[in-house]
């Protein structure tokens, strides 16, 4: 398994994109099977730029056949985060 990482995305969907895309790219010997980002990912579900944000994002991953995990960060609301099930 190959892993990718990226770090500090803070909300920023084009950068995500790139970031995603070189990871999957032909120019790498072999594409990655999981992106970790590595804190501050932007994750505000309590605004709709949250919620476009993460339904761009699941939605191009889900083209890219890509996993994408991340862990949360100061830029991230953690109130919203521990409502979740961590299993989702």
């Amino acid at each position: 398994m190959r892993l990718g990482l990226i770090g500090d995305a803070h909300g920023d969907l084009n950068f995500l994109v790139n970031a995603i895309s070189t990871l999957n790219s032909t120019t790498v010997p072999e594409p990655v099977d999981e992106i970790i980002q590595l804190g501050d990912f932007g994750y505000y579900p309590a605004h709709q730029y949250g919620l476009d944000f993460i339904e761009a994002l699941n939605d191009f991953c889900a083209e890219m056949n890509t996993t994408l995990c991340f862990i949360e960060g100061n830029h991230d609301d953690h109130d919203a985060l521990a409502r979740l099930d961590r299993d989702d």
